[in-house]
Parts: structure tokens; C-alpha cells; sequence
């Protein structure tokens, strides 16, 4: 399944951050933190984004990355089971 960043999400949309946190109901530095991967998205706030991002949950990644990925070109890719991960950033 095809999966992007949550910070894609956001810019695709071309949110500012400060915006996005106000919408999502965290603070700037809770999804700054979710952005850069730094902690795992809990499933409310994931549900939060894609309500804001409009953009259905199953397509945002919510694991921060890990050391199975190969980076090209801005594009993230892993293996997550049986399925290709793509996360563009």
C-alpha cells in the first residue's frame, strides 16, 4: 500500500504547521515530533489528520522510519510485511 509522511500530508495540502497542530489539537512540537519520526502517532491523532489533511488514515504512515529503509530521490522506501512502504518527504 502506498503510505506518505504525515508532514506530506500536510504540505500537500499547503498547511503551515502552526495551523495544522491548532486543527489536530496538539501543540507545534508534539507534531513537529510526529513529523521528523521521533514518536509514534497515536491513533486518535492519526484519526485527527486525515480528517484535516483530507486524506483517508491508511494512507499516512504512522511509525517513525526505521533502519530497513533506502533513501532515492526524497522517497522513503521499506519493506512493512508483504507490503512496499513509500513515504515521500
Amino acid at each position: 500500500m502506498f503510505q506518505i509522511t504525515i508532514k506530506a500530508a500536510r504540505v500537500n495540502i499547503e498547511m503551515r504547521l502552526t495551523d495544522a497542530a491548532e486543527q489536530v489539537g496538539v501543540t507545534e512540537e508534539v507534531l513537529r515530533n510526529y513529523e521528523r519520526g521521533r514518536t509514534v502517532i497515536p491513533a486518535y491523532v492519526l484519526k485527527r489528520c486525515s480528517k484535516v489533511y483530507g486524506i483517508p488514515e491508511e494512507y499516512i504512515r504512522a511509525t517513525p522510519h526505521d533502519s530497513n529503509e533506502e533513501f532515492a530521490e526524497g522517497i522513503y522506501f521499506s519493506d512493512v510485511g508483504n507490503e512496499e512502504v513509500c513515504t515521500v518527504v
